[in-house]
């Protein structure tokens, strides 16, 4: 998931005001009073038919900042580290701030350091140490770190918003902006929605100026995750025939979503590793592990698989659950990886017990594809890659419409959909709309007479018709 905008300013220029309109909800607190947003909030949204995650960050104070002020401004940094463009929003009604100086000043200078980074490591090629190993102090592989989209180094585009332009014919102070030295300011009035819609162009405009490495995107990408300590970094080591991520007991070792390439049988894979992922009331807002629990969502948003990873020796857990169910949501095809089996008390009918287990659990996605391995001395590691090209292939499959109409005579003649109010659902015909995951579209005489539980009848059947294991798929009516 790429298109993240991260949007900073001082204190009280509208910044949770611009987001919520964007995001068409209340979901950032707004009061007049400065400094009322003091942690990240994330928002999604999608302009010209392109996803937009918004990031809304509390009001940066530079100039003595108390204890308060310095985690909003780190929290602001955190942003900016993963956007792909920044919105910096000052209040033209008020006119240009001495604060908003010392925030231009603090921007330009990110800029400028980050070009330096990127210089120095086009100069250097691989980034080792005199010694050739590429390791930090902690001993982590740089290749690893540097291997992968998240680890580069990006010149961040930056885009000046003067913000309650409520008239701009009657306003002028929006010109002092130009002083500040990062172009022209974008004139808007979040409160009335005034200009929103140009400056969601120009920040498309910019998305679509920022470089695409089209062989990394050509690449399966899997991310890999789950809770703390079941086992996920060693899993990869294990993948990778090599001890590329650290390894430790201590719960937050991985902070970051970590892309590794690596190619097996001559395909080419991007292995994501990401942070564990606690729940959510066991994470502190300001933290950097809310920061990396963020980074390990964003990488389940943009995987083609997911590897779910548990640890066979515990029961399944709530937030096990509610980590299928996002992985679900999002519509991803998936493996869950049951992580330590030779750790567990096995007999005759240990796999069985485990995967009725998983079935009660996780009810919902009833087409999931487990597989029992031990990072550890490696059994069945070699299993995962045939799992993941295999419900890969479930997901990116297309049947043709003669076919799937066939199959959706069988399914309504064997169990026709129930009245509702007096009222029967008449279905037409379905096609196929896309994939990744497979989505159909239902043309029915009325959508509103489609039940969930027929619906969920529908989905099994083609499901056993065409075998789509390990992904999910959607059924979406259609008034004809």
């Amino acid at each position: 998931m790429k298109n993240i905008i991260a949007v900073v300013g001082r204190p009280n220029v509208g910044k949770s005001t611009f987001f919520n309109k964007v995001i068409g909800e209340r979901k950032s607190v707004v009061n007049n009073l400065p400094g009322v947003t003091r942690d990240r909030v994330y928002g999604e949204s999608d302009w010209s038919g392109v996803p937009l995650t918004f990031i809304d960050t509390g009001g940066m104070v530079l100039e003595k900042p108390e204890e308060i002020n310095k985690s909003i401004n780190l929290q602001a940094e955190l942003a900016m580290d993963i956007a792909d463009v920044i919105l910096f929003l000052v209040d033209a009604k008020e006119g240009l701030n001495p604060a908003d100086h010392l925030l231009a000043k603090y921007l330009k200078q990110r800029q400028k350091s980050k070009q330096g980074q990127k210089q120095g490591k086009d100069s250097t090629g691989q980034g080792k140490d005199s010694a050739g190993q590429g390791k930090d102090s902690k001993g982590q592989c740089g290749k690893a770190k540097e291997s992968g989209a998240q680890g580069k180094t990006k010149t961040v585009p930056i885009l000046l918003v003067a913000n309650k332009v409520d008239n701009p014919q009657q306003n002028t102070t929006q010109y002092d902006f130009y002083n500040l030295g990062l172009g022209s300011p974008i004139p808007i009035s979040a409160e009335h929605s005034l200009g929103t819609g140009d400056l969601l162009d120009e920040i498309l405009a910019k998305l679509n100026a920022i470089p695409q490495d089209l062989e990394e995107e050509s690449k399966l990408k899997i991310a890999v995750i789950g809770k703390p300590n079941v086992g996920k970094s060693s899993l990869i080591n294990k993948l990778l025939k090599e001890d590329r991520l650290i390894v430790s007991d201590v719960a937050g070792t991985t902070i970051d979503a970590i892309d590794t390439p690596i190619s097996v049988g001559g395909k080419d894979y991007i292995i994501v590793d990401t942070a564990g992922i606690r729940r959510k009331r066991s994470i502190e807002l300001d933290s950097v592990e809310y920061y990396s629990v963020v980074r390990s969502f964003i990488a389940i948003r943009r995987a083609d698989v997911v590897l779910i990873v548990l640890d066979a020796n515990e029961p399944i857990s709530e937030q096990d659950v509610r980590l299928a169910g996002y992985v679900d949501s999002q519509g991803k095809p998936s493996v869950v990886v049951l992580n330590k089996w030779d750790l567990a008390k096995q007999d005759a009918y240990t796999i069985n017990t485990h995967t009725k287990n998983l079935q009660k659990e996780l009810d919902f996605m009833a087409y999931f594809k487990p597989i029992f391995v031990s990072a550890l001395t490696g059994q069945r590691i070699e299993k995962i890659f045939e799992l993941v090209d295999y419900v890969h292939f479930n997901a990116s499959r297309r049947i043709q419409t003669s076919i799937l109409n066939e199959a959706l005579r069988d399914a309504t003649s064997a169990v026709e959909p129930q009245s509702v109010k007096g009222r029967r659902l008449k279905i037409k015909y379905i096609t196929q709309d896309s994939t990744n995951p497979p989505t159909f579209i239902l043309f029915v005489n009325d959508a509103t007479l489609l039940k969930d539980n027929y619906k969920r009848y529908l989905e099994n059947s083609f499901r056993k018709a065409f075998n789509f294991e390990g992904t999910p798929i959607k059924i979406l009516p259609r008034s004809d």
